[in-house]
């Protein structure tokens, strides 16, 4: 597996996470389009570190890493409205 491969599988476990504790969220409309959730991002880092510590994330180095990569996604989609439709959740 190479360096962006490696990058790519982080990314998606982060922006899963985000998604499924409702941080960040799909467009109603679009979905292809990841817009702003209603949760905190807080929560996320919680559910991160206690599944971490438990083994679930081995693709990670360590929890610090699995939070620096939910930080990026979520500062790079927080405030995000639909690219294509405008609509935010």
């Amino acid at each position: 597996m190479g360096v962006s491969d490696d990058y790519d599988d982080k990314r998606d476990i982060a922006i899963q996470l985000l998604l499924q504790k409702k941080v960040l969220a799909i467009c109603p409309i679009h979905t292809d389009e990841i817009i702003g959730g209603q949760s905190e991002v807080f929560d996320a880092y919680k559910i991160a570190a206690f599944a971490y510590k438990k083994g679930e994330y081995p693709q990670f180095e360590d929890q610090r890493e699995f939070t620096d990569y939910l930080k990026e996604i979520y500062d790079e989609f927080a405030d995000c409205e639909c690219g294509i439709c405008g609509s935010a959740f």
